[in-house]
C-alpha cells in the first residue's frame, strides 16, 4: 500500500509539472522545451508503470510469505509420517474437550494405543518397513473412530484417541474392539506377511481424573497392564493397576536373589500321545516359590525376568534342575524348555545350552526347545543359525503357540521345525465353535503334509480329547490329562503311564 501511493503521488507530482511546464512552453514558444516537457511526461508514465509492476511483484511476495506461515503452523501440529495431529495438536484438542465436557457436565475418554512389538518389526524388517506399518494402521485406525472422535500420533509407537458424549462401558469398549481389529488386519511389509496388534488402556472423566495430564498417565498404566496381560487386548483403568504396577517393581528388584537362592524352581506338565496314551513329552515350566506370595506362575515374573535381563540365568537354573529331576524317569520322556527370541539371537547359547546337558551327562535327543512366533521377526537369521546348531547335536525345536503371532506357511517350509503346538485358544472352541474346529482341522492337515508332528494344548475335558485325537493330532496337553506338579507327583504320575520294562 505504501509503495502504490507512492507512485500515485509521484504520478500526480509528474502530472502536475508537466502541465505547468506545458504552459511556460507555450507562453514562450519554445518547440524544445515542448519535446523536453513531452520526454518528462513520458518518463514519470515509465517510473508509474514500474512502481506498478513492483507493487504487484511486492503483493506476490507478501502472499507467498503468508502461505508459508499458514502452512508452518500446520506443519507445527501436523505429525508428518502420517498426517495425523501431532502431540502438540492432540494435547491442544484434549484440553478444549475436557473445557467442553466440564461445562456440560458430560463424558470424555482416552484410548491410549501402542503396537506390539513394534521395535521388533522395525529391527527385522527396516525402519522403511515400520514407517510403511505406521501409515497403514494410522489409516485403519482412523476408519475405525467415529467422525466426531479425535485421533493423534503421539510419537512412535504411541497413538491416542479422544471419545466424547455417551463413554459408558459399552460404547469405549464396542470403539476399542473396532480398532484391535481394524490393526490386526495382515499387511505385506517388503514381501513378507505381518499380522499386528496393538494393546490398548483405556481412562474415563471424570471418573479416573479432572485433567489431562491425570487422564494421560492413568489410560498409559491400563495400556501396559494390557500387554502384561498378553498383548492384543484392551484394559479400562482400575486403581489395582497401580498397585499391581508397584508390586512388579519390588518383584523385579527380588528376582535376583530368588533365582540365587533357588527360589524358582522347575514345574512339570505331561504331554501324551493320542495314539497309545503314553507320555512322550514332558513340559518344563518355571515357578517362583516367593517366601511372602506363595507359588507364582511363569506370566508373574518372566516379563520382568527379561526386561531385567535376567532371562538366560533364570533358563540355566530351571534347566539345570530339571536335567537333574528327569535324568531316570521311566520312559526316558524328552523334556521341553521354552526358550525367548534374543536367546536365540545369541551367538553363545547353544554353546552353553550344551555345556550344560554335557555335565549332567542328559542326551541332547532327551532336549525339546519351543519357540514362540515372536523369534521369527526379532532375528530370521539368527533364528535359523541357532535351530540349525541345535538339531545338529539331536535337540528337537517345536514351535509354540501356532497361529497367533508372525510365522507363515513359508517359514513353516524353511525352518527345520520337528512339531507344532496348536494354540489353546483355538482348541478352547472345539466341540462348540465350527470355525475353530475347521481352523485346527487345517492345521493338522497343513503340518501332516509339511511331515510336522502336531501337539494341541489347553485339552480341558474328555470331548476335546477325543475329538482332537480323531481328527490327526499326534498329541496333547491340558488339566484333563494333567495340571503342572513338581517333580516328585510327576515321577508318581509318569509310573503309571511308562512303566518301566
Amino acid at each position: 500500500m505504501i509503495i502504490l501511493g507512492v507512485m500515485v503521488m509521484a504520478l500526480l507530482v509528474s502530472i502536475d509539472s508537466f502541465e505547468r511546464l506545458h504552459d511556460f512552453s507555450r507562453a514562450h514558444e519554445d518547440w524544445q522545451l515542448d519535446e523536453l516537457f513531452t520526454g518528462f511526461m513520458v518518463a514519470s508514465l515509465g517510473l508509474a508503470i514500474l512502481l506498478w509492476r513492483r507493487s504487484g511483484a511486492l503483493r506476490k511476495e507478501v502472499d507467498r510469505r503468508h502461505k508459508a506461515e499458514r502452512l508452518a503452523q500446520a506443519l507445527a501440529r501436523q505429525d508428518s509420517l502420517t498426517g495425523l495431529p501431532n502431540r502438540r495438536s492432540f494435547e491442544e484438542e484434549f484440553d478444549r474437550r475436557l473445557t467442553r465436557a466440564r461445562r456440560k457436565t458430560d463424558g470424555l475418554a482416552v484410548l491410549f494405543i501402542d503396537f506390539d512389538r513394534f521395535k521388533q518389526i522395525n529391527d527385522n524388517l527396516g525402519h522403511e518397513a515400520g514407517d510403511r506399518l505406521l501409515q497403514e494402521v494410522a489409516e485403519r485406525l482412523k476408519k475405525s473412530l467415529r467422525p466426531q472422535d479425535f485421533l493423534g500420533r503421539l510419537g512412535g509407537d504411541e497413538f491416542a484417541a479422544l471419545v466424547e458424549g455417551d463413554v459408558s462401558g459399552d460404547l469405549t469398549e464396542q470403539i476399542a474392539e473396532r480398532l484391535l481389529s481394524a490393526v490386526a488386519v495382515p499387511i505385506t511389509l517388503l514381501g513378507r506377511v505381518v499380522t499386528p496388534s496393538a494393546s490398548i488402556g483405556i481412562a474415563v472423566y471424570p471418573r479416573d481424573g479432572g485433567t489431562r495430564e491425570m487422564l494421560l498417565k492413568k489410560a498409559d498404566a491400563a495400556m501396559y497392564k494390557a500387554k502384561e496381560d498378553g498383548r492384543r487386548r484392551f484394559v479400562v483403568y482400575d486403581p489395582e493397576i497401580i498397585h499391581a504396577a508397584r508390586d512388579h517393581q519390588m518383584l523385579e528388584l527380588e528376582l535376583k536373589d530368588a533365582i540365587a537362592k533357588g527360589e524358582i524352581v522347575p514345574f512339570y506338565q505331561l504331554i501324551r500321545n493320542c495314539e497309545n496314551g503314553a507320555v512322550g513329552t514332558v513340559e518344563v515350566l518355571a515357578r517362583w516359590r516367593h517366601p511372602n506370595l506363595g507359588l507364582l506362575s511363569a506370566g508373574d515374573f518372566v516379563p520382568l525376568a527379561e526386561a531385567a535381563g535376567l532371562i538366560q540365568e533364570m533358563f540355566e537354573s530351571v534347566l539345570d534342575q530339571a536335567c537333574r529331576d528327569a535324568r531316570d524317569w521311566p520312559g526316558t520322556p524328552a523334556i521341553a524348555v521354552n526358550v525367548t527370541p534374543h536367546q536365540l539371537a545369541d551367538k553363545a547359547f547353544s554353546g552353553k545350552l550344551f555345556s550344560l546337558l554335557s555335565r549332567h551327562g542328559f542326551p541332547a535327543a532327551r532336549l525339546e526347545i519351543e519357540i514362540t512366533e515372536d523369534a521369527l521377526i526379532v532375528d530370521v537369521a539368527a533364528t535359523r543359525r541357532c535351530i540349525r546348531k541345535l538339531k545338529e547335536r539331536g535337540v528337537r525345536v517345536v514351535l509354540d503357540d501356532f497361529g497367533t503371532g508372525y510365522s507363515s506357511l513359508r517359514q513353516l517350509r524353511e525352518l527345520p521345525f520337528d512339531r507344532v503346538k496348536i494354540d489353546r485358544s483355538f482348541i478352547a472352541g472345539v466341540g462348540t465353535d465350527r470355525q475353530s474346529e475347521e481352523i485346527v482341522v487345517s492345521t493338522i492337515n497343513l503340518c501332516r503334509a509339511l511331515g510336522l508332528q502336531t501337539v494341541a494344548e489347553g485339552i480341558e475335558d474328555q470331548v476335546q480329547a477325543d475329538w482332537i485325537c480323531a481328527h490327526g493330532a499326534d498329541a496333547a496337553q491340558g488339566f484333563f490329562y494333567a495340571r503342572p506338579a513338581p517333580a516328585a507327583e510327576v515321577l508318581e504320575k509318569l509310573k503309571g503311564f511308562n512303566p518301566r520294562s
